[in-house]
């Protein structure tokens, strides 16, 4: 499971009370590939042209190496039915949050993907480890 739009969850007051206001969203993995629900009206950056630009804040949720998929898939169930209940789904919404309950397999290629991404920017910067 995924959450994303933390960032823009923090941001949006500030967001919405700038004269500026903000300038995109930037909706850029491909099962994410739309506007922000609670910023309907701020086009997504693809939308402006800038494409292949992807800044997304998310959380996650882990389990130990080695856990039994019977126990993953009863617990990937189970977070799907609450994050989907109308309480819970209310609350995210009230924060502009918008959960992604995306399976175990997803979830873990796009955290593959966010390492893959995140070391060519490292690298790229010449960042080293102290």
């Amino acid at each position: 499971m995924g959450l994303e739009r933390a960032a823009a969850v923090a941001m949006q007051p500030a967001m919405k009370a700038s004269a500026s206001g903000a300038c995109g969203s930037a909706a850029g993995r491909p099962w994410r590939r739309k506007r922000s629900q609670s910023m309907p009206d701020v086009p997504a950056l693809a939308e402006q042209g800038f494409k292949g630009f992807s800044a997304l804040a998310w959380w996650g949720i882990f389990a130990p190496a080695g856990t039994p998929k019977p126990i993953l898939d009863k617990f990937h169930a189970e977070l799907v039915k609450a994050i989907q209940s109308p309480s819970i789904a209310k609350k995210f919404a009230d924060l502009g949050a918008e959960p992604l309950t995306i399976s175990p397999q997803q979830f873990d290629a796009m955290v593959k993907g966010e390492i893959a991404s995140n070391a060519l920017v490292v690298k790229a910067a010449g960042v080293k480890v102290n």
